[in-house]
């Protein structure tokens, strides 16, 4: 069992990970979690969208000049 204060979200397929990821870092939003630790999904294919939307959130976007 985890301390209270840590929570834990498993998401445990792709098509349960591409309804519920953005459900579940909102929900740490609301928790006012400090610190997020993701474990990556395989490099399978099938999760290949997940792991691009995971990159995308970790990686700030470039800033292009006009």
């Amino acid at each position: 069992s985890l301390p209270s204060h840590l929570h834990r979200f498993d998401l445990e397929t792709p098509t349960i990970a591409a309804r519920d990821l953005y459900v579940v870092l909102h929900q740490c939003d609301a928790l006012d979690v400090e610190l997020v630790v993701v474990v990556p999904p395989p490099d399978r294919p099938e999760w290949s969208a997940i792991r691009d939307r995971l990159w995308r959130a970790t990686h700030p976007a470039e800033i292009r000049s006009p």
